[in-house]
């Protein structure tokens, strides 16, 4: 049965789609936090990326730790905020009062935080300075940290174009790996379903070898844009390879990834691309592997899927096979 994702599960797909946590920091956005740390006066100062379960910080100033859990993050509070979120002493906020980083080190007792709402909306995180005294901000100083904050959501756009590939428009292959770790790790974790789908067009040599690379790269886009249309926002897809595809479907029985596969199959056979003068059909073979199906490291199951798909070539291509069925 198919668990039906949260606003907060495609609020996470949203943030890993970026592929930006656990990223080296950036030049760009350590000067908007120095400058947010400066302008307002803070000791520290931070952008934080909300994941799942804890708080990642792409860029840091007065802070030791890269990460902290999400359940004593003030920032997960921000992000759900409408606008800025400012906190004059957290001890008398029941919110904080018991938060560890307020009882203990770093001891805060100021912050202000603007949410950083990406492109299709979602809240990925925060601009934020906090300080261990109590205090308060002026309206001059809260229009400037929403700017900054403006002007690091519009970086961060600027680097999510690197985690996608130009050509489909879908994930890059860094990207949907990385994904898949993350995933599968929240799914071990929670003890939830998972599948992977692997789907690679057929004879696609042929199609460049008769009609030029120019019409293979217009079936792949069309292809891509198929695939996104065909997932939830808490799913995932991507180039992984030539004309070889990868889907990540979070909280799927086998039996649901069974019938998306044989609908995003069915769907490629039925389309026809138009392309430099060509009316083109193409076909479509599907691998899937089922999380519980397997013990072993990432990789592992994204291997299980890719053999389960080449099964699918061996029989005759144009057909969904389960890595299970192999065995």
């Amino acid at each position: 049965m198919m668990i039906a994702p949260s606003y907060d599960d495609e609020r996470i797909a949203a943030v890993r789609r970026y592929g930006l946590l656990d990223a080296a920091t950036d030049s760009d956005l350590d000067r908007i936090v120095k400058l947010a740390q400066t302008l307002l006066g803070s000791e520290s100062a931070a952008i934080s990326l909300i994941d799942r379960d804890r708080q990642f910080f792409i860029s840091r100033r007065g802070i030791a730790e890269a990460e902290t859990p999400r359940q004593t993050s003030f920032c997960t509070h921000t992000i759900r905020a409408a606008g800025p979120m400012v906190v004059d002493d957290a001890e008398h906020d029941p919110r904080f009062a018991n938060n560890p980083f307020v009882l203990d080190t770093p001891k805060v007792r100021f912050y202000a935080g603007v949410p950083l709402a990406s492109s299709d909306a979602y809240p990925l995180g925060a601009l934020c300075v906090f300080d261990p005294n109590p205090r308060s901000v002026t309206p001059d100083q809260l229009s400037s940290l929403e700017n900054l904050a403006a002007l690091a959501i519009h970086h961060l756009e600027l680097r999510r174009q690197a985690s996608i590939d130009t050509l489909t428009g879908t994930l890059n292959r860094a990207t949907i790996l990385r994904v898949a770790e993350l995933e599968i790790a929240d799914a071990e974790k929670h003890q939830t379903n998972l599948a992977v789908l692997m789907v690679d067009l057929d004879h696609f040599k042929t199609i460049n070898d008769t009609y030029g690379h120019g019409t293979g790269d217009a079936v792949l886009a069309s292809v891509g844009r198929l695939l996104e249309s065909t997932i939830r926002k808490s799913d995932y897809v991507g180039r992984y390879g030539g004309e070889e595809f990868c889907m990540i479907l979070p909280g799927v029985s086998a039996e649901l990834a069974f019938s998306i596969a044989s609908r995003v199959r069915a769907t490629i056979e039925d389309m026809t691309i138009e392309a430099e003068g060509h009316r083109l059909t193409i076909t479509a073979s599907i691998g899937i592997a089922m999380l519980h199906e397997r013990n072993g490291p990432t990789v592992t199951l994204l291997s299980a899927a890719d053999r389960a798909l080449y099964a699918a070539k061996r029989k005759g291509r144009n057909c969904v096979v389960f890595a299970y069925q192999m065995v």
